[in-house]
């Protein structure tokens, strides 16, 4: 155990051997002690350490899109993007962009499972949606044109992952064309 700052506020642990992705760990902290003297209680830290990736073509889908959520039917009057990582490895997001023709969003740090949705949404607006799964909303979100857009989900990178087209015909009902 080494401290990796003047105020021992950050410690490096160094284990004998690697850890095994996916093995759920338990870590026993026992008279931890700071600068000022203080020691912490007997603390149990149970974590598995899960491996990230940088995500590639098609490891992200865009799987859904609300551009016009006029009127409210079953779902928040807000536009979102929902993404799935169909990749067999957890991805880890930071930096990856959603954009449209006239905006860039940067996902913010934080990795998504295997298998697992993200919903993005315009930031303030999580709690509307965090009924229906993992939620980020995002300062810059795209503007999603009810008409017709293009999205393209690209990696940190700036390479393509995944674009999607859509206009009025996409829908092929006239009711789902008129919004909600």
């Amino acid at each position: 155990l080494q401290a990796l700052n003047g105020d021992s506020s950050f410690w490096k642990l160094t284990l004998p051997n690697p850890l095994e992705a996916y093995k759920q760990y338990t870590l026993f902290v026992r008279n931890l002690q700071d600068p000022m003297g203080n020691v912490t209680k007997d603390t149990q830290l149970y974590f598995r350490w899960v491996p990230v990736f940088a995500p590639k073509r098609h490891d992200l889908l865009i799987t859904e899109c609300l551009p016009d959520p006029d009127p409210e039917i079953l779902l928040p009057n807000e536009e979102f993007i929902e993404i799935l990582n169909t990749s067999e490895h957890a991805l880890q997001l930071n930096n990856c962009r959603i954009e449209d023709g006239s905006t860039v969003a940067f996902l913010p740090q934080m990795v998504l499972e295997k298998d697992s949705f993200m919903i993005l949404c315009r930031a303030g607006m999580e709690g509307k949606f965090l009924s229906f799964g993992n939620t980020v909303g995002l300062k810059s979100f795209p503007s999603l044109n009810n008409s017709q857009d293009m999205l393209i989900l690209r990696n940190a990178e700036g390479e393509l992952i995944h674009r999607v087209v859509y206009d009025l015909e996409s829908y092929r009902d006239v009711f789902k064309s008129q919004g909600g």
